[in-house]
């Protein structure tokens, strides 16, 4: 995640590596499954591939986008694009 869009985003007191790990295995999920849904959720809303690749963190393995492509723009649209589906449903888990 780009570092100038993390920042903007609220901060929770308990949101740490255990935490989230705990979350998850209490509800018989691994982490890679969050990973998996935040891919469909990106793929779901119309996010290129490559794109989402850097924003989980992948390189760009071509030259297009390691070199021509801006992509923390690219990625803080893209971001834009897909977060209102994530807190939707953060927001009806939440309930």
């Amino acid at each position: 995640m780009p570092t100038e869009f993390a920042s903007t985003l609220r901060h929770e007191a308990n949101v740490n590596l255990p935490a989230i790990q705990k979350y998850f295995l209490t509800r018989g999920l691994g982490l890679k499954y969050c990973r998996n849904f935040f891919v469909d959720q990106c793929i779901h809303v119309g996010i290129h591939e490559s794109l989402i690749k850097y924003m989980i963190g992948h390189t760009g393995e071509s030259v297009l986008m390691t070199n021509y492509l801006e992509k923390l723009n690219n990625s803080t649209i893209a971001y834009s694009k897909v977060m209102p589906e994530l807190q939707d449903i953060v927001n009806t888990h939440s309930k």
